[in-house]
């Protein structure tokens, strides 16, 4: 179900929650599973989902932070070409920032790292978390840090958790209740 949104310009905003498990996948546990929805929000409070998606991580990582840079990163890739093309379709344009993006993670460390000006200790997530980095510099995502119990994403990672809370957005057409 989609609820219906106020497609005015400038009221939209695209919301994104991702979460990641290290080691959770496979015979032996020794793969990670990512995974990411996002929606689409108006002034009004309203949203629906546009995209999600819950998958292994494709590359072996070393760390959780590891995991949750990936799975952040794939999120806002996505995220990001669904913004250039809502914006082009409803406005006819891609170039500037008439959608905002908000991304949400629940891992604090991430949220650290992105923000700090050292360098992360694992040489192979420099890139990733600087693709975050720029973004946050160009002012294209706010990126925002969430409890784990408010982590939209949580049940596409770990077959354990609940999927209450993402049901229920759905469900009401709100997540309000879940970031802001």
């Amino acid at each position: 179900r989609f609820n219906q949104l106020d497609l005015k310009k400038g009221g939209l905003k695209i919301v994104f929650y991702a979460d990641a498990s290290l080691g959770n996948l496979g015979k032996e546990k020794t793969d990670s599973g990512r995974g990411y929805v996002i929606f689409l929000t108006d002034d009004h409070g309203n949203c629906g989902v546009l995209d999600w998606s819950a998958n292994k991580i494709k590359r072996k990582v070393q760390s959780v932070l590891g995991a949750e840079t990936l799975a952040f990163q794939d999120a806002l890739s996505a995220a990001l070409y669904i913004k250039s093309l809502l914006s082009e379709v409803l406005f006819r344009d891609c170039e500037t920032q008439v959608i905002d993006l908000v991304g949400v993670s629940d891992s604090k460390q991430l949220v650290d790292s992105i923000r700090s000006t050292k360098q992360c200790t694992e040489q192979r997530l420099r890139m990733n978390m600087a693709v975050i980095q720029e973004a946050l510099i160009n002012e294209e995502l706010q990126l925002l840090w969430t409890e784990s119990g408010r982590q939209l994403a949580d049940c596409l990672t770990k077959g354990t958790c609940d999927t209450k809370n993402l049901c229920l957005a759905v469900e009401t057409g709100d997540i309000n209740g879940f970031v802001f």
